[in-house]
């Protein structure tokens, strides 16, 4: 039997959608009150913006579109490592070669 709540930690998923829900909509407390990472608020900012059709800011968010796996058009790509390092994601020439391996 299991008692109490357990932490959110316990299931690394739920602080991905208790970030999500804290951003957007605008509820709870602060994102690293509730034990979330800067790093998932980059990954939820990169999916609205993809979906508003507007470029990423931290290279995230990948697609297909001819077959070979590219990252979303990325807003002042000079500056990405900067904002990645800013939230605590390696740089992106790291996370470009895992998506690769992954899913490449």
């Amino acid at each position: 039997m299991i008692r109490g709540r357990p932490e959110l930690s316990t299931f690394p998923w739920t602080r991905r959608i208790a970030a999500t829900n804290a951003a957007w909509y605008g509820v709870g407390e602060e994102p690293a009150d509730q034990g979330t990472e800067p790093s998932d608020l980059a990954y939820l900012i990169d999916r609205v913006r993809v979906g508003e059709k507007r470029p990423q800011l931290y290279g995230t968010q990948y697609h297909a579109p001819d077959g070979a796996l590219v990252p979303r058009p990325i807003e002042d790509r000079e500056h990405l490592d900067e904002r990645r390092a800013q939230v605590g994601l390696e740089p992106h020439a790291d996370y470009d070669r895992s998506m690769h391996e992954l899913h490449g």
